[in-house]
């Protein structure tokens, strides 16, 4: 403390928060303000040391102005809200409080901390204990504290109520952790008989998603190979008939091709056996359709059609122009040779 003076004094600068300005301190203690008053030339002090100071003078000890208890005056707000928004530890901090408050409310948290010393109340015991620790000083530390004397047939009977108490409260935890054990069982048989289940709903599931999976997967390659070989029979069959109808046009252009060759060779023929010539040899084939030109006995002969027809198509044939060529036995002569055309025409079904 700064100050030996036998009275309260100002706050001490190490139990505030922050540093506190030394505009705020009182010029007797040297202290932070504590109640501060002032005189009229507004120079501020502590309450309790001015009062102190003016049992031995009348004078301000700063400017010497005339001063009495009568005309102090309060200090100014300004001074007095910035002191109490002070935060300040206890003024037990040191016997262990931890509390910091602000400074308008020290004086209510000293009234009810238990940190306050007390002193124990044990007869021949002077010690100062905290007042949170009284009670157990006094009953169980202190050397000073009161015994009680116990009579043993009492602690006995007692300790056969206890007993009794206690074997009946066993019974009734027995009995009821019976009934808690039945309980926990069936609910414990419940919950496996549905896991169990959902278990078989589960696999039987699953069982039958993989069966129809291979079901489908067996179905998809069963479909594949039969599409195959669907293909590669028509594609056969295909193959063959077109083989066949190759084989079979080319027999009936050939056929009437020579027979032509032969109606052109032999031109003083009757028209009727000229038509009828290609029909009787290619009956077996189809049919042949004169069209135009046959029957000209001239010497040269004149172009004409005619069409053959075999299942579901229909050729047309053309004998065009004779063309001129020079004899090789004759020369200076000419022979004439027939050009035939080929037109196929499909049928209407």
């Amino acid at each position: 403390m700064a100050c030996s003076i036998k009275y309260e004094v100002g706050y001490e600068d190490n139990r505030f928060e922050i540093v506190v300005s030394q505009r705020f301190h009182c010029p007797i203690c040297l202290l932070v303000l504590k109640d501060p008053v002032m005189c009229k030339n507004e120079h501020y002090y502590c309450s309790s040391c001015m009062k102190k100071h003016l049992e031995n003078s009348s004078f301000c000890p700063t400017c010497l102005e005339h001063l009495s208890v009568d005309t102090l005056r309060p200090a100014s707000r300004i001074v007095n809200d910035y002191i109490s928004e002070l935060n300040i530890h206890c003024d037990f901090y040191t016997r262990g409080c931890p509390e910091m408050v602000q400074v308008e409310n020290l004086k209510r948290h000293v009234a009810s901390c238990g940190f306050s010393p007390v002193q124990c109340s044990n007869d021949g015991c002077n010690v100062l204990v905290n007042a949170s620790d009284k009670l157990h000083h006094e009953t169980e530390v202190c050397d000073f504290r009161k015994m009680k004397c116990y009579d043993f047939d009492q602690i006995k009977n007692e300790a056969k109520e206890m007993k009794d108490e206690m074997l009946a409260r066993q019974d009734d935890m027995q009995h009821e952790m019976k009934g808690i054990k039945e309980e926990m069982k069936g609910e414990i048989k419940n919950k496996v008989k549905e896991g169990m289940k959902e278990i078989m709903e589960n696999e039987m599931k699953g069982l039958v998603e993989n069966e129809m999976k291979e079901m489908r997967n067996r179905i998809r390659n069963e479909m594949r190979d039969m599409k195959i070989e669907i293909k590669n029979e028509m594609k056969g069959m295909i193959e063959n008939e077109i083989k066949g109808m190759k084989e079979e046009m080319k027999e009936i252009v050939t056929n009437a091709v020579r027979d032509a060759m032969a109606g052109i060779k032999n031109p003083n023929i009757e028209m009727k056996n000229s038509i009828q010539g290609p029909q009787a040899l290619c009956s077996s084939h189809g049919a042949i359709t004169p069209f135009s030109g046959i029957g000209n006995q001239s010497a040269t002969p004149t172009p004409f059609n005619f069409s053959v027809t075999s299942g579901a198509h229909s050729h047309l044939f053309n004998v065009g122009q004779t063309t001129e060529q020079p004899s090789l036995f004759n020369m200076g002569a000419t022979t004439t040779t027939p050009r035939v055309y080929r037109k196929a025409v499909r049928r209407p079904r």
